[in-house]
């Protein structure tokens, strides 16, 4: 059986999915969330992606 995993980078939260196929079917589950977050930089509003590279390797 083949799983692959999706990161959704979302506005407050991102999360891991994982999906597989199973007697015909898709399925898939959230396997982490993470915190992200918008940070002002140099006076623009960003998105501050650090947090995934922070906390998405260290439970994968």
């Amino acid at each position: 059986m083949k799983y692959y995993l999706a990161i959704d980078i979302g506005a407050s939260f991102g999360r891991h999915i994982v999906g597989w196929q199973e007697n015909g079917e898709l399925l898939a589950k959230e396997v982490y969330r993470f915190p992200n977050g918008n940070k002002m930089v140099g006076g623009y509003l960003t998105q501050f992606y650090l947090p995934i590279f922070t906390f998405g390797d260290s439970n994968m």
